[in-house]
């Protein structure tokens, strides 16, 4: 072989390896940090086999979310019987056990659980707990599910154990503040199917954590009483729902933005809120009437009753008035034009719609409804307008969820295209609403289909200018008309 010839070799071998190297592993940690960072925490662990280079950056991954539904393909930790939930439970403590172990991160953004998790498992949920507040943590989440939580006590979220041995005592009210580093860094915490052990708890993080935004209670059952007090505090969120025992709820002086609250029969006092725009309440949130026939009627009045502060302010308003819950039969919105700054309206669960006219009279600049409707063969009367002749000015868009094609259904979308005259879109979605998320059962999918086929005769009878939207979960696609 010439020496030209070899040569020329070991240039083209050159230009090879050039091309074949690779650069992204060149790149320093922080940045290859923060392209992990647009991966699920899953794939990002999964990148851990490219190359030795690649074998712990994902440690330094900042948003754990140890979510059951990226180990086990079915949805339900408990699917096939106690042995088999035993047995998934052990995996999953291993796995959330073992990334705490090898995790090198200086700070995290976000922890969350997402397991059946009781009595039984305290010991690993509080390790996690101290692990997560240690490193400097943002977001927290811990949604133990509840599924088997009528087998085993639900786990109690122990304050002492995350406070310093200065901070220990047990009341709650005489305590010193608590130095704990991640109570200065907690921005949002999260609590689903955990028991707090009163609302004392909750308000001591409220207290103590300077930064703290965001607050959600989920079906705790040691919840009774809670206060929200003080301009000292930063929240700006707050949601409390399924927590069937609490009783009252006060909220005074404070900047909230974003109100949830989903129960029954709870009392409220609200005072000098001034940036509270977004409530959402459950309709069983005001006292009981009569029972008929199982069902139970309350009053639209009372249910709005105990937020009258701030009824002129709201920009988003959402009533869950659930399956069992109705209204009188001439229930009316007693307001006269207090929703003046209300924007968007969302009515959930509702069958009747037309005894919630009052509430559309009521907000003379709403620009967006949305009807969160379950299906019914019933031929409900879901007339908004039924009593008189409303004529809406500013109504934009509505969005149709459950749309069934009944008559019912059908003429309260004439009785929007007739009322509505500013509208400008509307979408019709067949799936029932009320159904769990994820994909739409395969019993159901005939009945959304053919509700789907009905919802295309609205197609005759659209005005010139308003934009129809069918969705099509099954092509996943809009048809637009």
């Amino acid at each position: 072989m010439t020496e030209g010839v070899q040569r020329a070799l070991e240039n083209d071998k050159q230009k090879v390896d050039l091309h074949l190297e690779d650069r992204i592993s060149q790149l320093p940690d922080d940045v290859l940090v923060l392209i992990l960072s647009f991966l699920t925490f899953k794939e990002a662990t999964v990148t851990s086999v490219l190359s030795s280079r690649w074998t712990y950056l994902w440690t330094h991954y900042a948003r754990l979310v140890f979510d059951y539904q990226e180990l086990y393909d079915d949805k339900e930790p408990y699917i096939y019987g106690r042995e088999n939930y035993e047995t998934k439970r052990v995996r999953y403590v291993n796995w959330v056990n073992r990334v705490v172990q090898l995790y090198r991160g200086s700070s995290i953004e976000e922890f969350c659980v997402r397991f059946d998790l009781g009595e039984g498992s305290e010991c690993d949920v509080n390790k996690w707990l101290k692990f997560a507040l240690a490193k400097r943590i943002q977001r927290l989440e811990l949604d133990l599910i509840g599924f088997l939580h009528n087998e085993k006590r639900p786990y109690i979220f122990s304050y002492q154990l995350l406070a310093q041995s200065k901070c220990t005592t047990s009341n709650f009210c005489g305590m010193r503040p608590c130095t704990f580093v991640g109570f200065n860094t907690l921005k949002a915490i999260f609590l689903k199917n955990v028991n707090v052990g009163g609302g004392e708890v909750l308000e001591y993080f409220l207290s103590n954590c300077p930064v703290l935004e965001q607050m959600g209670v989920h079906y705790c059952e040691d919840l009774f009483n809670l206060k929200v007090v003080g301009p000292s505090l930063v929240l700006k969120q707050l949601e409390i729902c399924y927590c069937w025992e609490i009783k009252s709820i006060e909220i005074r002086n404070v900047n909230l933005v974003s109100l949830k609250v989903l129960g029954e029969d709870i009392s409220f006092l609200l005072e000098n809120v001034p940036m509270l725009v977004d409530l959402n309440i459950d309709g069983r949130i005001s006292k009981a009437l009569t029972d008929i026939d199982g069902w139970i009627s309350r009053s639209l009045t009372d249910v709005f009753a105990q937020f009258a502060c701030c009824l002129s302010q709201l920009e988003i308003l959402t009533l869950d008035t659930h399956l069992y819950c109705i209204f009188e039969e001439n229930a009316e919105f007693d307001v006269s034009s207090k929703l003046t700054n209300l924007r968007k309206l969302v009515l959930v669960g509702v069958e009747i719609v037309h005894r919630f006219a009052s509430l559309i009279k009521a907000a003379p600049y709403l620009k967006k409804l949305v009807l969160q409707i379950g299906w019914s063969t019933h031929d409900y009367h879901r007339n908004l307008f039924r009593t008189e002749k409303c004529v809406h000015q500013c109504l934009e868009e509505v969005e149709f969820f459950g749309y069934y094609g009944s008559a019912g259904d059908r003429e309260l979308v004439e009785c929007l295209f007739e009322n509505a005259i500013a509208l400008k879109r509307i979408v019709i979605d067949a799936r029932n609403p009320l159904l769990p998320e994820g994909p739409c059962p395969e019993s159901e999918l005939e009945t959304e289909k053919a509700a789907r086929n009905r919802a295309e005769q609205l197609k005759k009878i659209v005005p010139a200018g308003v934009e129809l939207v069918i969705v099509d979960h099954m092509l996943e696609n809009w048809e637009f008309e």
